[in-house]
């Protein structure tokens, strides 16, 4: 038995009409459409941040400049003392631990509003607003 590559179909057909299907990807949906006759089918896409179980870590990043004036500013924001978060980036450890996804956007949000530049380990797989992070950039923290 031959098996002739070139003759296989690779693009996936409406199972209603027989015409290509092209993908649905939009928020939490994913699924396929026929641009034919309408067929469709879709569910929850989970690859998106709502399903991110990662645990995530944030560090504040300063220098010795922008330091004195950012460990109170973090202090408010986190609700903890100026010497809990002084000891925590002065030891390089992270500010706030097993934060999901939606957490570190808004708290992204929230440093970045400060222009306060934080470290988010392991890496962020998902967009944070650009706008904010131009906002620290022109502050000279970056």
């Amino acid at each position: 038995m031959s098996s002739d590559s070139s003759s296989i179909d690779t693009e996936p057909r409406c199972p209603e009409c027989g015409a290509e299907v092209h993908t649905i990807n939009s928020g939490l949906t994913h699924g396929l459409q026929c641009g034919s006759c309408n067929w469709s089918v879709v569910t929850t896409n989970h690859n998106t941040l709502p399903f991110d179980e990662t645990d995530y870590k944030i560090f504040v990043v300063s220098t010795a400049s922008t330091r004195p004036s950012i460990i109170p500013v973090v202090a408010v924001l986190l609700g903890l003392s100026s010497a809990v978060i002084r000891r925590l980036v002065d030891s390089g450890e992270p500010v706030l631990e097993g934060l999901k996804a939606w957490e570190i956007k808004k708290l992204h949000r929230q440093f970045a509003s400060k222009g306060i530049r934080i470290q988010i380990q392991p890496p962020f797989p998902w967009p944070l607003e650009t706008e904010a992070r131009q906002s620290v950039q022109a502050d000279g923290i970056d």
